[in-house]
């Protein structure tokens, strides 16, 4: 089976060209779930010679569907715009999996062809062939890699675009209902609720839901909630006074308001991340499972890994989620969901790369595994 090509787009003029290409209204019945803000690449070509005094660049030639992107290109081509171009490479590796395995990235690029191919019972497609002053080529897997610039001088002038903010603003009611037990806990009470009003929207109203200083069972509640969250384990609480007996409670940052990653690139709040191990007992390890089956036919053949030695596996990715680096993934109404790529050590003593999913839920400090699979 051939490789997978997907494209990312980004014009100076122009921003995200690729945004959208692969949903339904842009590619009809091929669209690709995954990688609906990329466009799909049929078929790449480049090629460089050697002039005898260095290399010679030659244009880098793609070819692709018909998309929502199709008259932006045209809008690039007509007025000479700057462009950078990502293309990330997928194959099947060992264990039946797709994996990233190659990327190319051009800056300092401009469109100077494109070509429409439209054929009766074939799918339209047009060509486009592009010059660029800067080309990175690196293998992914093998960690080797060139560059090449036509112009050293002029490469901090090279359009790089700038990665997108997040703008989602979390101030729900239950982020204020999270806020107000955070004050409790860390006796900072006044603190917390201005936060709650600088958020504003229904921030201010779920934290009053929880923080009434007239109802001694709201702040029992309070107390509740974050026990629920994890942030304490709750015994028995008889009242407001009684709160101070939890000094020794850890304080959890919120990822909402400190960012999803710590210094070091990690998850936030890593060592207390929430893992089912009963999930991936009867789903991931489980290979009679009609969905997971083949991920934990994998598991068991790179690793050794099945629902007798799961508790192992929870272990192992629990140690390697502290130290491993994360990365971000989509926002949606569920929370912002993360992966971090961990080198796990199999029962059998083979070692593989396992992606782990995870997911801080908009009421939550702290990230939920959702999945894991072998690379």
């Amino acid at each position: 089976m051939s490789d997978i090509v997907y494209l990312k787009l980004i014009g100076e003029q122009q921003g995200d060209i690729s945004d959208g290409c692969g949903t339904t209204d842009s590619v009809g019945n091929r669209w690709q779930r995954n990688h609906v803000n990329e466009i799909f690449v049929f078929s790449l070509s480049s090629g460089v010679t050697n002039t005898g005094k260095g290399a010679n660049l030659q244009s880098l030639t793609f070819s692709k569907q018909i998309d929502k992107s199709s008259p932006l290109l045209a809008n690039a081509i007509n007025n000479n715009e700057n462009l950078f171009l990502a293309f990330w490479f997928y194959r099947i590796n060992r264990y039946g999996q797709w994996e990233k395995y190659y990327y190319i990235q051009l800056r300092g690029a401009s469109i100077s062809r494109i070509q429409l191919r439209i054929i009766k019972d074939e799918i339209d497609t047009e060509t486009i062939s592009v010059d660029y002053d800067y080309i990175l080529s690196k293998h992914l897997i093998s960690n080797t890699e060139c560059s090449y610039l036509a112009l050293p001088a002029e490469y901090n002038k090279l359009f790089v675009p700038t990665p997108k903010a997040q703008t989602h603003t979390l101030n729900s009611a239950g982020v204020g209902r999270l806020l107000a037990a955070g004050g409790i806990y860390n006796g900072n009470v006044d603190g917390f609720h201005q936060t709650a009003e600088l958020l504003g929207g229904d921030a201010p109203v779920g934290y009053n839901q929880v923080m009434n200083d007239q109802t001694r069972g709201l702040l029992i509640a309070g107390a509740s909630i974050a026990a629920g969250l994890g942030i304490v384990r709750l015994s028995t609480v008889n009242g407001p006074g009684e709160i101070s007996n939890y000094s020794m409670v850890p304080s959890l940052e919120s990822p909402y308001l400190k960012g999803f990653t710590s210094e070091a690139g990690t998850l936030l709040n890593a060592k207390h991340a929430v893992i089912d191990p009963k999930k991936i007992a009867s789903y991931a390890l489980n290979s009679d499972h009609p969905v997971g089956g083949n991920k934990a036919r994998v598991f068991e053949s790179a690793l050794g890994y099945n629902p007798s030695n799961a508790g192992v596996l929870v272990s192992r990715v629990r140690q390697g989620v502290l130290s491993n680096p994360a990365e971000l993934g989509l926002y949606d109404s569920f929370g912002q969901r993360l992966s971090v790529d961990v080198p796990i050590i199999g029962v059998n003593g083979e070692t593989a790369i396992v992606r782990t999913g995870w997911i801080y839920e908009t009421d939550s400090l702290v990230p939920r595994m959702t999945t894991l699979y072998v690379k």
